[in-house]
């Protein structure tokens, strides 16, 4: 069912050494989940989340295939691609105050074929609720419907087997960015028989509260699960200089590319946890690179800047 869009993408992703004086010196060994590799567009999580939804919306023959998100979504233009490539229809319900088609992520969304369906905030932030959300559903009966970062059970199920392609998994810890949580609860599945400690770094500004779907989850690996704050206190999405100093030193260091939102925060708040020995010696540590790379041209456009001009 899934040949087609498998055709394109690079699986299984490798895993590099993050090399850094400081975690040299702090005895800490780093690598890094090259998910970002897995395909331009269809990259990092958002395609491991997508699998068994479109395993399924093609197998049961539904028309297409309808899901939300903003207006610089990694998710919509990963289900964008996913569809183009498996020949099957798109809808995208997107979060935002007014059409743009100047904007690169939606540009992206067109070229792939989606039909976009633009919603006010508003309406957005109580999509089970709003009337307007539901005419909109009405009109898609026989589309499968993806929640909003692709996180369901289907969803936490294709991140799990990340892990699995990891031969004689060994790590100690494994790091990685706060979306929708389907991504924590994949990756907790995939540990479970190594009981190895994740810790989720939230790019968010103040309490994480978006998790309450996941509470069971949480009580259950609370022994080796930690939700800790992005070191950099700012703004989700937001501008901010040291976001793109941070980029243009890791892509000169490690020979590769964070997007501005998810995995710069991380990558920031693991070099700060090392520093502060929250890592004890000889700790082996896996980060995941959920990709999100596409972004960066919407966090261009949005700020009107370029993250090699600063």
């Amino acid at each position: 069912m899934l040949e087609k869009i498998e055709q394109h993408l690079n699986l299984p992703t490798p895993v590099s050494n993050i090399t850094h004086p400081l975690y040299d010196q702090k005895r800490v060994s780093c690598f890094i989940k090259r998910d970002d590799l897995i395909h331009p567009k269809l990259c990092g999580n958002k395609w491991r989340k997508l699998k068994y939804n479109f395993e399924h919306a093609l197998s049961e023959s539904y028309k297409g295939v309808i899901t939300f998100g903003g207006m610089y979504s990694n998710h919509l233009v990963a289900v964008a691609a996913a569809g183009f490539y498996a020949d099957i229809l798109t809808c995208g319900i997107v979060r935002s105050y007014k059409e743009d088609s100047n904007n690169p992520t939606i540009q992206t969304l067109l070229q792939f074929g989606m039909k976009l369906e633009y919603v006010h905030p508003d309406h957005y932030k109580n999509k089970e609720q709003s009337g307007v959300i539901k005419r909109i559903m009405g009109r898609y009966k026989d589309y499968y419907v993806i929640p909003e970062g692709g996180t369901n059970e289907l969803g936490i199920k294709g991140v799990s087997e990340l892990i699995e392609e990891i031969d004689d998994f060994d790590f100690t810890h494994v790091v990685l960015g706060l979306g929708t949580g389907g991504t924590m609860a994949g990756v907790l599945k995939g540990t479970e028989i190594y009981k190895t400690k994740v810790i989720v770094i939230s790019p968010f500004k103040g309490a994480v509260d978006n998790l309450k779907g996941f509470q069971y989850l949480i009580d259950e690996h609370k022994e080796r699960l930690e939700i800790v704050p992005s070191s950099l206190d700012a703004r989700f999405g937001g501008y901010h200089r040291d976001i793109i100093a941070y980029i243009k030193e890791f892509e000169a260091t490690q020979k590769m590319s964070l997007d501005p939102v998810y995995t710069v925060k991380m990558m920031m708040t693991m070099d700060d946890l090392v520093s502060k020995d929250y890592f004890p010696k000889g700790s082996k540590v896996l980060v995941l690179h959920t990709g999100g790379l596409q972004g960066i041209d919407g966090y261009n456009y949005q700020y009107r800047k370029k993250l090699s001009d600063e």
